[in-house]
């Protein structure tokens, strides 16, 4: 009864069936196609995902959850959605989407130093080889796009002051 009770509510909390759910048939499919086009627009600009033409059920897919359910529903700032989704690419060694997505939030005004250090800081999280692995990715679309490379050092700690700065931060 319980599992049964769980799966009308997921499944009918938009009115129709799972299926119907990812078709995009709960809400008036025209808005939230137009909703979806906009938001993927924005954050991508004229760039696909590479599977259209061989894969367009997938592709109607995930534009519609990425840039329709996630975006609509999402209250942090479109460069922290940038910053947010080239980490998990990064995590996930997803460089053909990692490349997409770099170039989508250069579009939408992320900087070169903001990519670059949100992907630095994912190094002892992830493993420094996940992000070796896209830092090249990285630097051809920053390249791609005039932007000359290396960027300005951010660096504040060296060796000889890493100790003080680190027990400093302690004692805060």
């Amino acid at each position: 009864m319980q599992l049964s009770l769980i799966r009308t509510s997921l499944f009918n909390m938009g009115g129709g069936s799972f299926a119907q759910i990812f078709s995009g048939d709960t809400m008036d499919s025209n808005s939230r196609t137009s909703v979806v086009n906009k938001n993927h627009a924005t954050m991508m600009g004229k760039q696909g995902l590479g599977i259209e033409k061989t894969d367009p059920e997938l592709t109607a897919i995930m534009k519609k959850y990425v840039y329709g359910d996630i975006v609509q529903q999402v209250k942090i700032a479109i460069k922290e959605q940038h910053l947010v989704t080239l980490a998990v690419l990064v995590t996930n060694q997803d460089t053909v989407l990692f490349q997409r997505s770099v170039q989508g939030a250069i579009q939408d005004r992320v900087t070169p130093l903001e990519i670059r250090e949100s992907v630095y800081q994912l190094a002892p999280y992830v493993g420094f080889s996940k992000v070796v692995e896209t830092i090249p990715v990285m630097d051809q679309v920053f390249q791609k796009n005039g932007i000359v490379l290396p960027l300005d050092k951010q660096s504040t700690i060296n060796d000889g002051n890493r100790f003080d700065k680190g027990l400093h931060k302690i004692k805060l």
